[in-house]
Formats: structure tokens, sequence, C-alpha cells
């Protein structure tokens, strides 16, 4: 476990690139995330060069030096003031309070940033960060049925929403 010191969300930077694209390459993570489900999907100067025309795509680093992961926020709809949530730690960062302080900090930036009411998330059915979500207030609203392939079987995808 690492004691948190400090982090920091920050405007995507190619110094944290090779963090960031071992964690984006990883495929059993991917399928996880409701990503890519076969490394030939993966493709990771596609998929940074998506997050520059997100609304709010940013690193997370520790001690001003280190990458934790990415947090992102993609689907705003502007009247509504909704949108869905993202977050992809390293693992050796995972389960030791980086998730929780990270959102936490990006309910305050999409707020004051976006006017952000409501958050949504997409969860695979058995991702164990569905503890972190319901943790920080989340409720679960639907669960869509066979909705994710990952190369070799459907995943039920459980929806949850927060306001913020």
């Amino acid at each position: 476990m690492h004691p948190i010191i400090k982090i920091t969300l920050r405007q995507h930077s190619k110094f944290f690139e090779p963090q960031l694209g071992e964690l984006y390459s990883n495929l059993e993570l991917q399928r996880l995330l409701l990503g890519a489900n076969n490394e030939g999907q993966i493709d990771f100067k596609a998929w940074i060069s998506r997050r520059s025309s997100d609304i709010y795509f940013r690193n997370i680093i520790l001690n001003e030096n280190e990458l934790v992961g990415y947090v992102q926020f993609v689907d705003f709809h502007k009247n509504n003031k909704t949108g869905y949530l993202g977050i992809c730690l390293r693992e050796k960062f995972r389960n030791s309070g980086f998730g929780t302080q990270t959102l936490k900090l990006t309910f305050i930036d999409l707020k004051e940033q976006l006017k952000v009411r409501k958050v949504l998330l997409k969860v695979r059915k058995g991702n164990p960060a569905v503890f972190l979500y319901e943790k920080l207030g989340f409720e679960r609203v639907g669960e869509l049925k066979n909705e994710y392939y990952d190369g070799s079987k459907y995943w039920n995808v459980v929806i949850y929403e927060k306001f913020i």
C-alpha cells in the first residue's frame, strides 16, 4: 500500500505517454473496462489522439512525477449537464485510496469547470471497482444484458449514476 502524499489531475502530457501506453495496452484491463477485446484493437496512438477531443481527460499524477492512471469524462450532454465517467489506475495503485481521492477531485473539477450535475458509469458485471463506486454514493440504475463481448463471452453491463 502506498501512503498518499498528493495526487494532482493534469491535462495530458507526452512525458507520461510511456506509462499511459503500457496501461492502455493491457488487454485484460481493456476487457474489464469494456474496451478492446483482442490485441488487434489496441492502438494507443489512435486512442490518445481521440482523448484530445474529449471534454475532460486528465492524467492522475503522484508527487509531481509518477503516473497513477487517468480519468475521463465523455459524451457530455451540455443541456442536461450529464456524461459518462471512466477511471483507470495502474495496478500498483489500486485498492489503496488513489481511486477515491481521484474521483473526489474529479467531481470538484467537473462541477466547477463544466457545471456537471450527474455522472454515469458503465461497468462490466464482476468488475471489482464496483465497491469504490458504491462507496462514493453511485447508485445502480440498470443492467444491460449480454452487452459486452470480451473475445470469448458476453458480459452484462451495470449502469450507475451519481448526482454531484
